[in-house]
């Protein structure tokens, strides 16, 4: 519930709902990035409801159930829906089922007939309708605001399974003139598996979960990266159709769909009376059917089209439909043990590992505990019954400590008083939460370096994944990044799974590395506190590592955004014996120290690029599909803008990627031009 339980005035009270529920509308609807769980907004919702249903005359006309949440994204052409698409009542409970059909029998006068329901599994994916007309698909527009949605037709059509002309079936009726179809696009559960191996690899953050992933897709200015995803379609229901096309039944009207190329669920079926539908769907909530897709309940709808029309709607959402969401599915498990695990900087995270269990469909039996804290904040110990889940569905987490059922022997989990990997010694910053281990020599902080130092955002080396570097080490051919480029051909043809063609490709791969410049290499070295912000910054003061070496912390910590922690990190580094080592064999080995940020010519898309960002000041922010960060801010200094990490009334444009977070609410608030990727490299006239 709200933190604004705590006022006894309605007023406030109220005030203070719709606030929260707004600020999570942003987060899930635009932002793609939730914070809460279905189940907890849906209660805030529902508290909001009763309390308006209390105090009628405090309600506010713009409240949030007075409306459908927007995922309005500028950049998209906007137009109205030919009727509104609303959201669905949801609920948790069978006897709120049984009170759905009581309201619709009392709102009908009464009904002779058992009611005739349509049931479903609903999808959790991102609402779309499509408009066809003779047929032929000529609009798609999402949500939106449910009155007006974002035209997004041009990705929509690489969904490959929506069809762009509809195919009457001989023995059907003709195709209606207008019909409009509504459904879910969604993102495959496999797709979404071998995306974030994808990035992985690359060196990319996992993406959350297949829906935000979906949503984040759709917005894309790249429709050839929205074909790459293959998402799905799946129609689930009409909007308007024109008036020769006559049907009585939902059920009817999926089986037209099918008929004419539409693709619709398998999962669906019709039942007469409300108790046959809830039994299949408590079936449905304990046995869910082994889907490639998300999904977070039921739909169940009148099957009688009718008696729909006469049901009509409120101001959000249809009398004649409910969603049954499934609660978010936790486990109870017993904890084994805790092991540790060493990071770049030497940062050790604890690890759960728990009798295994069965969660959406995959077996867990470990989750990250973070940071010490955290474990005495729960206060776990080994042995504990415990309670899981599934962070936005993917990331296993403990949430809970079941201490009734403590027997006697669990035992505390002690914070490590050496590296489990190298015995070192371990440290804690003051005011820090973070355990390190502070040797210098530490084969797990070897491994993570050599990895960060790869990645797409640092020296960008394809090919050079987390296994390959486990296997270079173990095969001793690397125990430092300036290893790799004493790399041969001969040296990699011996690996498993390592052809001559593959490993000449990684040595192309390697040898191209060597000119990302100084703001790339600061972020591959791995030095705590410098990251792309930072290094991007340093570059633009500093014109070399060597004139960097020469610079006392004092004077770098004067930079603006830098400041005394971050100077007095780097200059230790620097100040490090075998740090000293490492960047004199990365000059031997041809490893370009000048800055990209101070180059007369600093990019090689810079040829030809206007001047398009003149005295501009540009905020760029979220995650990037086809250029590392650091890349889009170069191309804005080479168009004459000024690359910013911060959004106020004197920021002229903001760039984004995925998930870009609060900075793109604050644009919108300051009506400051956004441009997505896509549209920024095609105004540069880059090719994306």
């Amino acid at each position: 519930m709200s933190r604004s339980e705590n006022t006894d005035n309605p007023r406030m009270l109220m005030k203070q709902l719709i606030e929260d529920i707004r600020h999570h509308d942003r987060l899930y609807y635009v932002l793609a990035s939730p914070q809460i769980s279905d189940q907890e907004y849906d209660q805030l919702f529902s508290n909001l409801i009763d309390l308006e249903g209390r105090h009628p005359n405090l309600i506010d006309p713009s409240s949030p159930t007075q409306r459908v949440a927007s995922d309005l994204t500028d950049g998209f052409e906007k137009f109205p829906h030919q009727s509104p698409m609303l959201s669905i009542d949801n609920t948790y409970s069978a006897e709120e089922v049984r009170e759905f059909e009581s309201r619709i029998t009392r709102a009908l006068g009464g009904h002779e007939k058992p009611l005739e329901y349509h049931l479903d599994l609903k999808i959790d994916g991102v609402a779309i309708s499509l408009w066809y007309e003779n047929g032929r698909l000529t609009r798609s527009l999402t949500r939106g605001d449910g009155t007006v949605g974002d035209d997004v037709t041009t990705n929509i059509r690489t969904v490959r399974n929506i069809p762009l002309q509809l195919t009457p079936h001989p023995d059907g009726p003709p195709i209606p003139s207008w019909l409009e179809v509504r459904g879910e696009v969604f993102l495959p559960r496999s797709e979404f598996i071998a995306l974030n191996e994808r990035r992985s690899r690359s060196g990319e953050e996992p993406l959350a979960n297949p829906r935000n992933t979906c949503a984040g897709t759709l917005k894309l200015m790249d429709p050839q990266a929205v074909s790459d995803r293959h998402l799905q379609f799946v129609a689930h229901s009409a909007g308007t159709f024109s008036n020769e096309f006559v049907i009585d039944t939902f059920d009817k009207l999926l089986r037209y769909f099918e008929s004419v190329g539409l693709p619709t669920s398998h999962q669906r079926e019709v039942y007469s009376g409300i108790e046959p539908a809830i039994r299949k769907i408590r079936g449905l909530q304990h046995s869910p059917p082994d889907l490639d897709v998300a999904t977070d309940g039921v739909v169940l709808t009148l099957n009688d089209l009718d008696l729909r029309r006469r049901l009509g709607a409120r101001s959000r959402s249809p009398r004649w439909a409910l969603a049954y969401k499934f609660p978010t599915q936790q486990a109870t498990t017993r904890l084994l043990n805790v092991t540790f695990q060493v990071g770049k900087t030497g940062t050790i995270t604890p690890v759960a590992h728990f009798e295994p269990v069965d969660l959406l469909e995959t077996t867990v039996e470990k989750a990250s505990l973070h940071n010490f804290d955290l474990i005495e904040e729960l206060d776990l110990r080994t042995g504990d019954s415990i309670r899981v889940q599934k962070a936005g569905e993917i990331i296993p987490q403990v949430v809970e400590v079941l201490t009734k059922n403590r027997v006697g022997t669990e035992q505390p989990i002690e914070r490590p008083n050496q590296c489990p990997v190298c015995s070192g010694e371990v440290g804690q910053e003051e005011g820090g939460v973070a355990l390190r281990c502070l040797s210098n020599h530490c084969p797990a902080q070897t491994l993570s370096l050599i990895k960060a130092f790869a990645a797409r955002n640092a020296m960008d080396i394809r090919g050079l994944g987390i296994k390959l570097i486990e296997s270079l080490i173990q095969g001793k051919k690397i125990r430092k990044a300036a290893d790799l480029y004493r790399l041969s051909s001969t040296d990699l043809i011996d690996l498993e799974r390592m052809g001559e063609k593959s490993a000449t490709n990684l040595i192309e791969a390697i040898s191209a590395s060597k000119s990302r410049g100084l703001e790339r290499l600061l972020v591959a070295l791995g030095i705590r506190h410098i990251g792309e912000r930072a290094a991007e910054v340093i570059g633009q003061h500093v014109s070399s590592l060597d004139a960097l070496i020469q610079m006392e912390a004092q004077t770098l910590s004067e930079i603006h955004e830098i400041g005394p922690k971050i100077a007095e990190s780097l200059y230790q580094w620097l100040e490090t014996p075998t740090n000293q080592l490492l960047i004199e064999e990365l000059r031997a080995a041809g490893v370009h120290f000048q800055s990209k940020g101070q180059s007369s010519d600093p990019s090689p898309d810079s040829a030809d690029i206007p001047k398009l960002f003149e005295g501009q000041t540009v905020v760029v922010t979220g995650r990037f599909e086809k250029r590392t960060r650091a890349d889009i801010q170069q191309l804005i200094r080479v168009a004459g803008g000024k690359p910013s990490s911060s959004i106020s009334k004197k920021t002229d444009w903001l760039i984004i990627g995925e998930s870009p977070g609060s900075k793109l609410a604050r644009a919108r608030e300051l009506e400051i031009p956004i441009l997505e990727e896509y549209e920024f490299l095609q105004k540069l006239q880059q090719t994306p």
